[in-house]
């Protein structure tokens, strides 16, 4: 019969396949796409996962984070207001109307 694996190989597989999983996921983002897909291949195929990942063609999806070199532009500004407000429509029955200019 076969012996069981030392705990702390075991271990060191599991720590393994996370760093895989997070590997990947990183790897996606970078990419434009889903984390997930990322994750689950690498979860699936290991390191070669990953390279599949990294061979897909970018979904395009903004990865941008404004860092103090790059402000946000108006329409940035524009589209984050719309959002806010969406976002206080579903948690809120009521809207207060908007204020004008007077």
């Amino acid at each position: 019969m076969a012996e069981e694996l030392p705990t702390y190989v075991q271990a060191l597989f599991v720590m393994y396949w996370i760093v895989n999983v997070w590997i990947g996921a990183y790897v996606a983002f970078q990419k434009g796409r889903h984390q997930f897909e990322g994750m689950a291949l690498a979860f699936l195929m290991g390191p070669l996962g990953i390279i599949v990942v990294a061979c897909l063609p970018d979904e395009g999806r903004s990865t941008k984070t404004w860092s103090a070199d790059s402000s946000p532009t108006q329409e940035d500004k524009r589209s984050h207001l719309r959002a806010r407000r969406m976002i206080d429509h579903q948690n809120h029955d009521e809207l207060p109307e908007p204020q004008g200019k007077k």
